[in-house]
């Protein structure tokens, strides 16, 4: 994890509009931002300068969803008086595309509403009142199939899974389903949820979905095949309007009717970094390492730390000690403390290694010849070894093959116990610092 990246001055404001709007988008370039208010007034705004474009058009019925097409130039508009709309964007806006009959189609009444693409662009899922959320061709226009039947009541949560081979319905009886994304065709049983659902997200993956609850302040992330819970409810975290995985699957950004909206470790519960001073009904995230935040008090684009953060989780059998990462950050390695006498001495004789680039990389663990814990631990830079401090001496192993090649010992050292370890550039030069000797020692 990037220490610095989740400092409070990371998170650079771009830019605000403190206007009242009832939705957003931006479009798939990042450079434009599509806002809809309750008066069915739609607005085009540049992304870097927040300046208003004068191609606007305003629509019957507040505008409850704005979605923009992926990789293309179609804008779906869903209206609260339950009709849909799909725009090609052009040099005033207002081009329709084929619609058969109308460029309108009669949805459902929608007091909020879910609305999503395909990612390929070529299908449209809309959640409104009613027991099915349609599935919509957007080359034409039409409905496709009698859609997904998922309850009594409205769905708001609904999403595409990243292959777009499913579809997830989370509803506001407490349930989520995944079907099929062709036929339309229910995969499972409905799964239990911890309350009405007002949002949902797929990991990158599509292994898993997060659903965000605006009852209870919660959020729980799941496991799609099976629909268990992975991981603790997260219920610290105000009403949840708007959710999504990190790019790496490793942590959920949630947020909602209050300014707390934030990173969160799904797998331990535990916030991440500082929260955004913004509440949140809709997120997006755009390129050039962006964020949008939108709320009906206004939207804003922040952005992110360059390097983001990478997770990587996997279960070690006492409380970490000494940590160090490999020159290339390609791999991680870890001795754990093991001093109490509740503790079990053996756990400290292993060095554990983990590949970074893969939450399921664990690699073998190389030991070490003593119970004591290894101290300052140190790659090599392009030698593949591993250096650590070892009561009274520093010891050297391989990388590849686990094996000790050297124990620097017999008279090098001065007697004492050392604690910190620096290694030269070259690799030729190691020096210690102890307890009870003020004078590092070079070997």
């Amino acid at each position: 994890m990037n220490l610095d990246a989740w400092l409070p001055s990371a998170y650079q404001a771009h830019g605000f509009l403190r206007r009242h709007f009832s939705s957003a988008c931006a479009s798939p370039d990042g450079k434009l931002l599509l806002t809809g208010s309750n008066d069915g007034m739609i607005q085009i705004w540049n992304a870097d300068t927040f300046q208003k474009s004068n191609q606007e058009f305003r629509l019957d019925g507040a505008i409850v969803k704005l979605a923009w097409q992926p990789k293309g130039d179609v804008v779906a508009v869903l209206c609260q008086i339950g009709t849909l709309r799909l725009w090609r964007y052009g040099s005033n806006f207002k081009t329709s595309i084929a619609l058969p009959v109308s460029a309108r189609m009669e949805i459902g009444f929608a007091p909020q509403g879910g609305l999503a693409f395909s990612p390929d662009g070529t299908r449209l899922i809309v959640g409104a009142m009613g027991p099915t959320v349609s599935l919509i061709g957007v080359g034409r226009g039409t409905r496709i199939g009698t859609g997904f039947h998922q309850g009594a009541t409205r769905a708001d949560a609904i999403a595409f899974t990243p292959d777009g081979r499913k579809v997830v319905v989370a509803t506001r009886e407490s349930t989520a389903r995944s079907y099929d994304a062709e036929t339309a065709k229910p995969l499972n049983a409905p799964f239990q949820t911890h309350g009405s659902s007002s949002c949902v997200a797929i990991s990158p993956d599509g292994s898993k979905f997060a659903t965000g609850h605006d009852g209870d302040n919660s959020f729980q992330v799941w496991d799609l095949q099976t629909g268990l819970p992975v991981g603790p409810r997260i219920s610290e975290c105000g009403g949840i309007d708007a959710i999504q995985f990190t790019s790496d699957g490793g942590a959920v950004l949630a947020g909602g009717n209050t300014p707390t909206t934030r990173y969160w470790d799904w797998r331990t519960g535990k916030p991440v970094g500082s929260p955004f001073p913004n509440q949140t009904q809709a997120l997006a995230t755009l390129p050039g390492n962006r964020l949008l935040l939108y709320s009906h008090e206004g939207l804003g684009i922040w952005g992110l730390p360059d390097h983001g953060c990478k997770w990587t989780s996997a279960p070690l059998p006492r409380s970490p000690g000494s940590v160090a990462f490999r020159p290339d950050g390609a791999e991680m390695a870890v001795n754990v403390r093991a001093f109490r006498s509740t503790e079990d001495p053996t756990q400290a004789r292993f060095i554990h290694r983990f590949r970074l680039n893969d939450v399921a990389g664990i690699l073998p663990p190389i030991p070490t010849e003593e119970s004591a814990w290894v101290r300052g631990l140190k790659y090599g830079r392009g030698d593949e070894k591993l250096y650590g401090i070892v009561g009274t001496g520093v010891s050297v192993w391989s990388v590849a093959s686990g094996k000790q090649l050297a124990r620097l010992t017999d008279g090098r050292f001065k007697t004492g116990e050392f604690y910190r370890l620096a290694l030269s550039d070259d690799n030729r030069y190691v020096a210690v610092t102890g307890i009870s000797d003020a004078t590092p020692t070079i070997a």
